[in-house]
């Protein structure tokens, strides 16, 4: 196999993070409110199986996602040139925040495990807490990751520009998530209203952006050059 085919493969692993976080969503369950914990040994009994299924799932997507990055980086610094400080930037912010939301959900898999029922409601409220404070710190690096993408499509066209600005509306988005941070019981917090609706601006950046990586990968060796904007 080429080395074009195989990034070809590796572009579809953006597919793969998102059928794999796809699926844990769809195991969302309502958690008890973290200010009054008295909930929580028979939400975790009750639950246990799907936490820890979703868990999984979502460390999965990070780690595809992860390994999307590296083709990313690589599609984008071949228009932006060396050094690729925009690229490279892409790159970091987003191995950032998706390691964040890795390790945002070591609090709920440690719910999970055995010495859970050892645990006080207040303690389970408290590592609850911890993982959504960073799933949200996670938006802000994210957010940085889509910025810079938008300024290296939007300036050397290597993705369409729609898709640029599509950038730019999945960074606005992510920032906004952050501000959760402010407010942990309202609208933006992880099971607030506003955050259904900002959370899959990323996807709707993600879908398109892996079918223009996966068909344009292997053709701009032999075609002109993105221009410059």
């Amino acid at each position: 196999m080429n080395e074009t085919r195989w990034r070809r493969l590796a572009a579809m692993t953006g597919f793969a993070a998102l059928a794999f976080g796809a699926a844990a969503v769809t195991l969302e369950r309502p958690w008890p409110d973290t200010s009054d914990p008295a909930a929580f040994p028979t939400f975790l009994a009750d639950n246990r199986d799907a936490i820890l299924v979703q868990s999984m799932l979502f460390l999965i997507s990070a780690g595809l996602f992860m390994w999307f990055l590296g083709v990313l980086r690589s599609f984008l610094i071949e228009a932006e040139d060396a050094p690729g400080r925009l690229s490279t930037l892409a790159f970091t912010a987003g191995m950032l925040g998706y390691g964040l939301n890795m390790v945002g959900q070591a609090p709920q898999l440690t719910l999970t495990l055995p010495s859970a029922h050892t645990m006080t409601p207040g303690t389970a409220a408290a590592l609850t807490d911890l993982g959504w404070v960073l799933l949200i710190v996670a938006n802000i690096p994210l957010a940085v990751m889509f910025f810079a993408i938008a300024a290296v499509s939007l300036r050397t066209k290597v993705f369409p520009v729609w898709l640029g600005w599509l950038a730019v509306v999945a960074a606005a988005a992510a920032a906004l998530l952050s501000f959760a941070l402010v407010d942990p019981t309202g609208p933006l917090a992880p099971q607030g209203w506003a955050s259904y609706l900002l959370y899959p601006a990323s996807i709707v950046w993600l879908v398109p952006a892996s079918i223009v990586m996966i068909r344009r990968i292997g053709r701009r060796a032999s075609s002109p050059r993105p221009g410059r904007g």
